[in-house]
């Protein structure tokens, strides 16, 4: 049986942040509603051009580190140079003063003004499991979660997939905002360490609360029952996808890399992949045929690269994001020590759950029955 339910997160109204837990349950429930097959792509609903001002600005600092270069030697070139030193000790300010992880970044409109401009909603199926029959309802969030609180639930370690990177998931990104009333916690992200260095970057990344992305990192956090945002494919995804991609030729590049599964059976994590539709084409990479690019982003860790959106500018285009989602827990209880055959079957479990859950929503979407999400 597929009972499919789209949550149009989108339509939440402008005060969903400044009730109670109750109230947005309720807010949650207005926006909710069986979905219905679609012949085209929906458009992003209506928005005050001021709104869409500021959502551009803020999602536009994903740009700084590509146009800084560019400012600073323009300065250089036309002799500016106090405004350089000026310029570079602000940067230095901008990279260095501290982020904490505060519900200031995650109770804020800014979470309803992204959902709006990408028309951000997710498409589940509430017969796929029990944790998908009571998301985003008053049975997901237990009495004892405080607000703000990370404890996955049901007392183990939980990691949310975020696919594919893109230049930037923002569809993820909104889904920080809402995860306690979705999957009933709040999560940390775990993310390259250079993001929370770069200015820009490190700022918009705010409201993710990052954590560092080292399997150390990611081991720890899980061993204390939290709930953590991954994204799998990482700089190899970028890359993957680069020129302009068309709908529905969906990709998630992950290779041989099986670290992540191999932590979720050691700690007897719950996996919630979810593939949201529309990254892919929020922005187009330029193509690097040498591949240089690709190689200096794996040695340095950091991804670099040259993109465009809106009006050829460094400006992410108006969706629509659609989030498939799947629930997928650990096989047993915790494994000390899992084989190379229960990761590779764990592995195939959650991404077929993910080929699944694409497949079931596609229609609903408005992509065509030949439209696919391959895992490469």
């Amino acid at each position: 049986m597929v009972h499919l339910q789209n949550i149009r997160l989108w339509a939440l109204p402008a005060n969903f942040f400044e009730v109670s837990d109750a109230e947005r349950f309720e807010m949650m429930h207005a926006v909710t509603s069986d979905a219905s097959l679609r012949d085209t792509l929906r458009q992003p609903p209506p928005m005050p051009v001021i709104d869409q001002l500021l959502a551009i600005m803020t999602c536009s600092l994903v740009a700084v580190p590509l146009l800084l270069p560019v400012a600073w030697v323009t300065l250089l070139i036309m002799g500016y140079v106090h405004l350089l030193s000026a310029s570079i000790a602000l940067v230095a300010v901008l990279c260095l003063h501290p982020i904490r992880h505060s519900l200031v970044y995650r109770r804020n409109r800014f979470g309803l003004l992204w959902a709006r401009y990408f028309g951000f909603e997710i498409l589940l199926d509430r017969d796929q499991s029990p944790s998908a029959a009571v998301a985003a309802t008053p049975a997901v969030l237990a009495p004892s979660q405080p607000d703000g609180g990370t404890a996955g639930p049901g007392g183990v370690g939980r990691v949310n997939l975020a696919c594919p990177h893109g230049v930037m998931n923002f569809g993820a990104m909104i889904f920080t905002f809402f995860s306690r009333w979705l999957c009933g916690s709040d999560q940390r992200t775990a993310v390259a360490d250079a993001v929370t260095l770069v200015p820009g970057l490190r700022h918009v990344a705010a409201p993710l609360w990052p954590v560092s992305a080292a399997r150390k990192s990611v081991d720890k956090w899980l061993a204390a029952n939290t709930t953590l945002g991954v994204v799998p494919d990482g700089i190899g995804g970028i890359f993957e996808a680069a020129g302009s991609v068309p709908w529905g030729e969906d990709a998630l590049s992950l290779g041989r890399k099986r670290g992540l599964m191999k932590l979720l059976l050691r700690h007897g994590a719950t996996c919630m992949p979810g593939y949201f539709i529309g990254t892919l084409q929020l922005f187009s990479v330029s193509q690097d045929p040498f591949g240089i690019l690709r190689a200096l982003s794996r040695q340095l860790r950091v991804s670099l690269f040259f993109f465009h959106g809106r009006f050829g500018l460094p400006i992410p285009r108006r969706g629509p994001i659609t989030a498939v989602v799947a629930f997928v827990p650990a096989p047993s209880g915790p494994m000390l020590e899992p084989t190379e055959e229960q990761v590779e079957a764990h592995h195939k479990r959650v991404y077929g759950a993910l080929v699944d859950a694409y497949d079931t929503a596609k229609a609903c979407v408005g992509l065509g029955d030949t439209a696919r999400l391959q895992i490469k």
